[in-house]
């Protein structure tokens, strides 16, 4: 399989996304000789914030729909520029509108390169290699604070955003798989696989990405995705030699000792919703000064514990998210949008035409809650307490919403939006989103969540309750016309 890699000038300014296959015919363009294709079949755009292709949001160089590419049989891509793009792309040094882009090659626009790269194959090779195997129970990850809390706290608080901002698994999937690069420095490559099959299945690859753009990166080890799927533990596996005069050559090797790594972690996701899926984490150790990479490997099982935490954390809390989706699309339906009043009175209509976009009077309620980044910090051994918090408080948030016969517009990690006015009219929606606001605070007021203000003669102070959520709340309302 081949993916493409956007990597901007900042670490964090990069995805890495799979190209549909493609067979639709190309025809050759008579001025640059390069075949091209007369349909749209598995044509990919890239473009900037607001494109309906691939988004680099982090480069202003970037125009709204800047080119166009597509996979071709024999791997490689032709890559077309669009005529009404600002800045050029440069290819092998030069500017090029249309060019034949080949497996580890690259090309750049603005401060972005983009590199073709191969996706390595699962290694499901039963020959066995000497590894020192370690398996870390739940309980005593979660019993053990971060030693470096601050960086893994910032990189947890980004969990909400990527949550709210992933439209489709695809999507969550390529923010999980990049949040996970970032954040393990000594990871050479992270993948998630799905290892419900057989043993003589090879465990499918749902995301990967690697540090190093130009390589295809270390291969998978399906018996650690196994194991670790089998006993429901996260386990660390750690060899030595992989680069020696003694070691197997790579194509018998189950495990990828002989690519540059020399250990691998596999992290089970345990919810029906991701039946089968596990993190896969590997990595290279480096040398310690006080005696080798023996010594290295000694202190592996302890150098590595906040990375399988981090990763614990952030498995869960992917699996958590999808389990949540699945149960709400069996059992809500629509009902996770619209309240049971709007629902009656569409029903037996025609659902496209009464959906339609169109202009009407609407009002508008954004709550959030405040004060997320401060009690992150403070509840670093308590993460998915915290997060289970949030869920609650927006649960407050969305239930006022559709109990006043609104629509739940939107999430945005600890935000929320309710509109009422569409899909149907409601004169009074002004009055209903107020009186959901109103609820909302008394709500969040008898929680602990929401101060109320103490008239003092000409002072005006907030007194604040931090209850049991520990959370306060804003809310903002809105009334007008509106698409």
């Amino acid at each position: 399989m081949s993916d493409l890699i956007a990597q901007g000038s900042l670490a964090k300014n990069r995805w890495r996304r799979a190209l549909p296959a493609s067979t639709g015919a190309c025809v050759t363009d008579p001025e640059s000789q390069v075949r091209w294709w007369d349909d749209d079949e598995g044509v990919v755009m890239i473009g900037r914030d607001g494109s309906p292709g691939w988004q680099v949001t982090w480069d202003d160089r970037v125009s709204r729909e800047h080119a166009q590419l597509r996979l071709q049989p024999d791997g490689s891509v032709l890559v077309r520029k669009v005529s009404a793009s600002r800045n050029p792309i440069f290819y092998r040094g030069q500017k090029k509108d249309t060019f034949r882009l080949m497996p580890s090659e690259h090309f750049v626009i603005g401060h972005t390169t983009f590199t073709l790269a191969t996706r390595p194959e699962v290694n499901n090779s039963d020959k066995r290699l000497d590894v020192t195997e370690h398996v870390y129970n739940v309980n005593e990850l979660r019993g053990r604070g971060f030693r470096d809390a601050a960086t893994r706290i910032d990189a947890l608080g980004r969990l909400p955003d990527i949550i709210g901002g992933s439209t489709n698994d695809e999507e969550l999937l390529v923010r999980v798989v990049s949040l996970l690069l970032q954040s393990i420095p000594s990871a050479a490559a992270v993948a998630i696989l799905d290892a419900s099959g057989d043993d003589k299945t090879p465990p499918r690859i749902l995301h990967y990405d690697n540090r190093i753009a130009e390589t295809s990166g270390p291969r998978p080890s399906a018996r650690i995705a196994r194991q670790s799927l089998r006993t429901m533990q996260n386990v660390l596996h750690l060899w030595s030699g992989g680069d020696g005069e003694d070691s197997p050559s790579k194509a018998s090797q189950p495990y990828t000792a002989s690519e540059g790594v020399d250990w691998a972690f596999c992290v089970p996701l345990p919810t029906p919703a991701c039946n089968g899926w596990v993190i896969y984490v590997t990595g290279q150790l480096l040398p310690r000064i006080d005696g080798g990479i023996e010594k290295s490997l000694a202190a592996a099982p302890d150098d590595l514990h906040d990375d399988i935490k981090f990763a614990e954390l952030v498995g869960t809390t992917l699996g958590n998210l999808r389990q949540s989706r699945l149960l709400q699309r069996q059992q809500l339906g629509l009902l996770r949008f619209f309240s049971p009043v709007v629902m009656e009175a569409i029903a037996g209509r025609d659902a496209d035409e009464v959906l339609k976009p169109r202009e009407t009077n609407v009002s508008v309620l954004f709550c959030d809650l405040r004060g997320f980044t401060r009690q992150s910090e403070q509840s670093q051994d308590r993460l998915l307490e915290l997060l289970q918090r949030v869920s609650d408080a927006l649960g407050v948030m969305t239930g006022e919403i559709l109990h006043t016969g609104g629509v739940v517009g939107d999430f945005h990690g600890d935000a929320a939006m309710g509109f009422w006015g569409w899909p149907l009219d409601q004169p009074d929606s002004a009055v209903r989103a107020a009186r959901a606001a109103l609820t909302i605070r008394e709500a969040f007021y008898g929680t602990g969540i929401l101060g109320v203000s103490e008239e003092s003669g000409n002072d005006s102070r907030r007194t604040r309750r931090q209850g049991s959520f520990g959370f306060r709340c804003g809310i903002g309302l809105a009334t007008g016309r509106a698409v």
